[in-house]
């Protein structure tokens, strides 16, 4: 496929965070949603990976880094602390087809 037809690191990410922010209500806690509300203009971030090896059990095939991205939402914490993620997201890259697959805390 065209790499012109692929979305950039930013706006995948921005679509992920929406799509998160969209269905939060139906897949988090209220108290989740409240404290995420709260702390995620100081610590909130959403992050961009590869996609892990796990997706493959859960969407059913092996996402292409080339043409899927993985997208963790989540609050900042102190080193040594587990992560406080509240979803992981497979976002396919191109433009024509949306999709988004999440795993929620």
């Amino acid at each position: 496929m065209d790499k012109k037809n692929r979305w950039g690191f930013r706006k995948i990410a921005d679509l992920a965070h929406q799509k998160f922010r969209d269905l939060a209500s139906d897949n988090l806690s209220e108290e989740d949603i409240d404290i995420y509300n709260a702390e995620s203009g100081a610590r909130g971030y959403v992050a961009q990976h590869s996609p892990k090896d796990y997706w493959s059990s859960i969407v059913g095939f092996t996402p292409d880094d080339v043409f899927y991205s993985e997208i963790t939402i989540g609050l900042a914490v102190d080193p040594g602390e587990s992560p406080d993620i509240y979803a992981r997201i497979l976002a396919c890259k191109e433009k024509d087809h949306e999709s988004f697959h999440f795993i929620w805390r």
